[in-house]
């Protein structure tokens, strides 16, 4: 018996958009594969727009055919009667193979029907696999042997295809730490501000660093007395990422940094009061936004001044978490609720537990809202806690359901 080596196209869909070109409300949409329906969650960007995404992607090839009925009505115009409309689009897999397999990497592929069109967010990569000559049937791990495996990730190289980036957005005033937080916690800690190009902050701009390319970064000033516009720039930003189809666009997390008030003063800055609260009533989507409390080691400073006693290091730290609780905790609670996860952190030499618990609830909120392709990648962006990601090699080791997941634990820990 021979085998014999073949390429075929693998095809991966991460989202569908259907948008009306018409007088008509989207109301609804059946997917089905192979004439099997599937259970997903459509999410209304608008009357005329519904959008679904994927996570892990659906692999899909060549024999596969993808179907959509879609149910809308005409929007009211004076005294008329609102009318119904179904319509069902038939999608053969074969035909976006024909035309778009020799394109790798991620992409948006729109096509219109009448008065609908169709963007699906895919990525494709070429995939050799063995044959036999003498073989009938389906080929496990495709999607003509349509079912839960089809839709596994099979490799950490697959899941950073999806997601190859920890995307972060900072918050916070200049001096209240944000530089040495995200060198500590990514790992770049010799790295200058001019490692990062261009180094002025602008919310829009994507921050890499060659030391690190598992994470990007979004960086806001704050609210600066003065600047109107910045609240707005800060929100629409996150809005607009937040409706983006790719997982690799979308923020990943917010994490909001205000520095202790050792000396008295504003625990919350102009803005983050309303931003907080826009979270909570659901007005800035699915991202998962923590406030971080910076410069623990300064309370513990001035707790220790402030007592005589020759205290131990258990005690002066449980005098710092008491007043952290008092003077911060208890506070921002009155104001925003008990929603909005936090922790307190320093970037001192013999804190590095702080950075270890906020990186654990990072790593547990991404998980949450996003599924299993993004707390991975937080998880090998990360540099400070390797609890967290041994976590990410069992996620692997999850999504592919194989015994080698010895090879995957040792790309994530390299």
């Amino acid at each position: 018996m021979s085998t014999l080596p073949r390429t075929s196209p693998a095809l991966r869909i991460s989202a569908i958009t259907i948008r009306l070109h018409s007088r008509r409300s989207l109301r609804s949409i059946t997917f089905s594969i192979n004439e099997i329906q599937r259970d997903d969650n459509w999410v209304q960007l608008g009357q005329d727009s519904l959008t679904a995404t994927f996570t892990p992607p659906l692999n899909i090839s060549t024999p596969d055919h993808l179907k959509l009925e879609l149910n809308a009505r005409l929007l009211r115009i004076g005294p008329k009667a609102i009318a119904e409309m179904d319509q069902v689009l038939d999608i053969h897999v074969g035909e976006l193979l024909h035309n778009h397999a020799d394109q790798p990497g991620q992409r948006e592929l729109k096509e219109t029907y009448g008065k609908v069109e169709v963007i699906i967010l895919l990525w494709n990569k070429a995939a050799t696999i063995s044959q036999s000559n003498t073989i009938t049937g389906t080929i496990a791990g495709t999607s003509s042997d349509y079912g839960e495996s089809a839709n596994l990730v099979p490799t950490t190289e697959d899941v950073l295809y999806v997601c190859p980036r920890f995307r972060i957005l900072l918050i916070g005033k200049t001096g209240v730490g944000k530089s040495s937080l995200i060198n500590e916690t990514f790992g770049v800690r010799d790295a200058l501000v001019s490692d990062f190009a261009p180094g002025q902050a602008d919310i829009e701009t994507e921050i890499f660093s060659e030391k690190n390319p598992q994470f990007v970064l979004h960086d806001s000033r704050g609210f600066e007395p003065g600047e109107e516009g910045s609240f707005q720039t800060v929100r629409d930003f996150i809005q607009t990422r937040d409706k983006m189809l790719a997982l690799k666009d979308k923020l990943h997390a917010i994490w909001v940094c205000m520095a202790i008030p050792v000396s008295g003063g504003r625990l919350l800055e102009i803005g983050l009061e309303e931003l907080f609260h826009l979270k909570n009533e659901g007005a800035l989507g699915d991202v998962p936004m923590i406030a971080v409390f910076t410069k623990f080691d300064e309370l513990v400073v001035r707790e220790d001044r402030r007592h005589d006693a020759d205290l131990s290091e258990e005690e002066l730290s449980e005098l710092a978490e008491k007043a952290f609780e008092r003077e911060c905790l208890e506070p921002f609670r009155t104001k925003v609720g008990h929603q909005i996860p936090y922790n307190a952190v320093s970037t001192q030499e013999g804190y590095e537990s702080t950075l270890t618990d906020l990186i654990r609830v990072t790593f547990e909120n991404v998980q949450h809202h996003f599924g299993p392709e993004a707390s991975i990648v937080t998880a090998i962006a990360q540099k400070a806690s390797s609890i967290v990601k041994i976590e990410g090699c069992i996620a692997v080791g999850r999504l592919r359901m194989l015994s080698n997941i010895g090879i995957v634990k040792y790309a994530i820990l390299d």
